[in-house]
């Protein structure tokens, strides 16, 4: 087999070799110290091709770790790349030696992201995926500082455009919960700083109100109807009382 032309590629070289063309990686070419009409046995050609996949996952996981990315992660990668499970294998452990993986580093950089976004409990969860060791996390999450549960909150609550305080406070209850954050803490900043006076229900339940009576009138009446419109309205958030007002107002 003979060489009959090395083209440069953007990241390899195309090496045509009789009517076959191989890219290879730079690396291979400088150390096999390919050429130009240069002769090579199946043996040789063997050798090069397994040099390359080796070139060839190094370069393509030395651009992987360009952000930080977990032990788990990068083989998963490189699993996407390879079956050869020794491979993968070699080339983690060469770059934890250089410390282009440290799941140190990646916990750390993790929790600095996160932390202002999530509770322990998501933050846990999100290491664990990344493969990070329970004695890691735990050491990693003793260290965090006071999380911003409160603060984020507190402007929630504030904002928030619900048409009843019930629906408010379910959809705080529920974003925060997403979040990792404790039942019970949310719970406490949500009655400090959830104010019950900024839902006007006795404005907004008529709206509902008719939307219930449509559906229902025609199918029921008198006090089955009211039992449709109660159970309706409270599904929407609204306090009973307020719902009892509206059913009491309404003629027969």
């Amino acid at each position: 087999m003979q060489i009959k032309s090395i083209k440069k590629k953007k990241n390899t070289y195309l090496v045509l070799i009789d009517e076959t063309s191989y890219e290879i990686e730079e690396s291979v070419l400088l150390d096999f110290r390919l050429k130009k009409m240069m002769i090579l046995d199946e043996k040789m050609l063997d050798e090069i091709m397994k040099k390359n996949h080796k070139a060839f996952l190094i370069r393509k996981g030395i651009a992987y770790v360009a952000k930080n990315r977990s032990i788990r992660d990068f083989k998963k990668y490189l699993r996407t790349l390879t079956n050869d499970e020794n491979l993968v294998t070699e080339i983690t452990l060469d770059f934890k030696g250089k410390n282009y993986l440290n799941d140190y580093i990646y916990a750390e950089s993790y929790l600095r992201i996160n932390q202002s976004k999530y509770g322990k409990h998501k933050l846990q969860q999100g290491l664990i995926e990344k493969g990070i060791t329970k004695e890691l996390i735990d050491q990693m999450l003793q260290s965090l500082t006071e999380d911003t549960l409160e603060e984020q909150l507190k402007k929630d609550a504030q904002t928030i455009k619900k048409e009843t305080y019930l629906k408010a406070k379910q959809t705080l209850l529920r974003r925060y919960l997403q979040k990792g954050y404790d039942e019970v803490r949310i719970l406490s900043y949500i009655e400090t700083y959830l104010d019950q006076s900024r839902f006007d229900e006795t404005v907004s339940i008529e709206k509902y109100y008719k939307q219930a009576l449509t559906k229902y009138q025609k199918r029921f009446d008198g006090h089955e109807l009211n039992q449709k419109i109660y159970l309706y309205l409270r599904q929407k958030g609204y306090h009973p009382r307020h719902i009892k007002d509206i059913l009491e107002k309404r003629e027969w």
